[in-house]
């Protein structure tokens, strides 16, 4: 978690003060983005 960390746990913090009711939602998200960063990385 080092390309967008900080968005990620806005979208973490954003999901529990909803109750998380979208939460596989941002675990498919913070998937995706992991993928994403190790990508950018190579």
């Amino acid at each position: 978690m080092s390309c967008i960390a900080p968005l990620a746990m806005d979208i973490h913090s954003a999901s529990a003060a909803r109750g998380n009711t979208n939460g596989a939602l941002d675990r498919a998200r913070r998937r995706i983005d992991g993928v994403v960063c190790e990508r950018a990385s190579s």
